[in-house]
């Protein structure tokens, strides 16, 4: 049987529970098992980033965007 693959619906509301809670979602990974994991990032780490990745910075990509 394939392993289950995540919805963009799931993956939305874990994304959108993460900013809700005040943080900043920096990367998902998902799993061969069909598992996934939002990576936050920390204040410290956006400092961290060249100005020109946060200035350039329109908003997150849209679904099609990211495809």
């Amino acid at each position: 049987m394939p392993a289950a693959r995540p919805t963009k619906a799931a993956i939305s509301n874990a994304i959108m529970a993460v900013v809700s809670a005040g943080l900043t979602p920096g990367a998902i990974q998902i799993n061969n098992d069909g598992s996934f994991r939002v990576e936050i990032v920390t204040a410290s780490e956006l400092q961290s980033c060249a100005p020109s990745a946060i200035a350039n910075n329109d908003g997150p990509l849209t679904w099609e965007e990211a495809a």
